[in-house]
């Protein structure tokens, strides 16, 4: 009966041993006691490190990116729909090559854009629609502040036009009241409904009144 040979089991050999060991001592006895593993036979047992693989933007996708900020710009879809609009992928196109000049004239020309609809609904007296056309500048950019300051500026110059309106129509009617007490002989009499009450009300609200005065001196 024949028994099968073991298969024979590889040792390294001497000559690659004893090169090891005199590479360790010699680093010892640099002062710090590092393992040099040339033949790769993990002395210690150490696991391998890992290969990090790092995403790496290829050209083709930039390519695409710039493909796809020029199409949805021909197509006037400069901030939507969502995931679809040429500021997005101008700015994912930043994000991958920081100083492209392509992707920051573009956003300073969409800012811009919406900065002239923003000034144009003011001065239609459109508040709202400019509000709207306002939401859509970058807040970063320098033509969100101006647009924001000219608003407000509208703003509260209509709220002043408003006012004064409204001051005009109540002095008016305030003056027709004086009028109508001036004909029917209620000059200072009574108190609250008299000539003399109504156009002290006109001079409290526009002092230089030269109805409200001349009444006065009337009675």
């Amino acid at each position: 009966v024949y028994s099968t040979p073991s298969p024979k089991q590889h040792k390294p050999k001497r000559g690659a041993i004893v090169f090891v060991v005199a590479l360790m001592l010699i680093t010892a006895g640099a002062g710090a006691f590092v393992i040099i593993d040339p033949l790769n036979l993990n002395l210690l047992g150490q696991a391998p490190a890992p290969v990090v693989e790092q995403p790496v933007n290829t050209p083709n996708e930039l390519d695409t990116l710039l493909a796809k900020a020029q199409q949805a710009l021909d197509d006037k879809r400069y901030v939507g729909p969502t995931g679809n609009n040429a500021r997005l992928y101008l700015r994912r196109i930043l994000a991958i090559q920081p100083g492209n000049q392509f992707a920051i004239e573009k956003l300073a020309i969409i800012n811009q854009l919406y900065y002239d609809q923003t000034v144009r609904s003011i001065n239609a007296g459109n508040f709202g629609q400019a509000e709207q056309y306002l939401s859509k500048i970058e807040e970063s950019d320098p033509a969100y502040q101006s647009a924001q300051s000219i608003l407000d500026r509208a703003r509260k110059k209509r709220t002043q036009e408003s006012a004064q309106k409204q001051e005009d129509s109540q002095l008016k009617d305030v003056l027709a009241l004086a009028s109508a007490a001036m004909q029917a002989s209620n000059w200072t009499e009574p108190a609250n409904r008299s000539a003399l009450h109504y156009y002290q009300q006109a001079l409290s609200l526009d002092p230089d009144n030269l109805q409200a005065q001349q009444g006065i001196d009337k009675i």
